[in-house]
């Protein structure tokens, strides 16, 4: 039988890396898979050992440039300011966390966009120390919460197999990486611009 991680690759689609991650001061190496799954409905989520409240705005820097960056408040006790840099020399990103004030994060949101709210769900997989991250958004028309929902995991290597989420998934995709089928990618981004519910009231970048 194959594996969830076999699966992935049959589609010929590949995990998001991020290279190398500084996490307040400290670098390690992060290999993360990420995929985009529509749940039967939400009571398995009730199981997470760790639920979190998110609200995130991307920084536009208004330059063409290889960095990204984002803030995000974590449930209204923790403010993050994310920055990722990508580059041919290196695989993925490298990623920096720093910690800022509320204050900060207030100032930092006055010029952000695509700003989302999103309630992290965090499962433990048996046999394993590995998590899945389950991010729940609002739907953008009734307000309720979105049955497609955002799965992350990371990995210590490639070759370390990934567990199957512990509920059922009715479909998944990974549509936001290269190599992706178009009808995926276009799935994706109507999540994040259509049907999510942002902050900001744009549908639109």
């Amino acid at each position: 039988m194959s594996t969830f991680r076999e699966h992935f690759f049959r589609k010929n689609l590949f995990p998001g890396l991020n290279a190398v991650e500084q996490t307040y001061g400290k670098v390690q190496q992060e290999i993360e898979y990420t995929i985009y799954a529509e749940l039967y409905d939400l009571e398995p989520l009730k199981q997470a050992f760790h639920v979190e409240e998110h609200e995130q705005w991307r920084i536009p820097l208004g330059i063409d440039s290889n960095i990204r960056a984002r803030i995000r408040a974590i449930n209204g006790r923790e403010w993050q300011l994310t920055t990722k840099e990508s580059s041919d020399e290196w695989v993925g990103d490298r990623e920096r966390n720093t910690l800022i004030t509320k204050d900060d994060f207030e100032t930092w949101k006055k010029v952000g966009c695509d700003g989302f709210m999103k309630t992290r769900h965090k499962f433990r997989c048996e046999g394993s120390d590995l998590i899945w991250e389950v991010d729940v958004f609002k739907d953008r028309l009734t307000g309720q919460s979105h049955l497609w929902v955002k799965m992350d995991m990371e990995v210590k290597d490639l070759d370390q197999e990934i567990p199957k989420p512990p509920f059922k998934v009715k479909e998944f995709i990974l549509g936001d990486r290269d190599g992706a089928p178009l009808s995926e990618r276009v799935k994706v981004r109507s999540l994040w611009e259509n049907q999510w519910a942002r902050l900001d009231g744009k549908d639109d970048d």
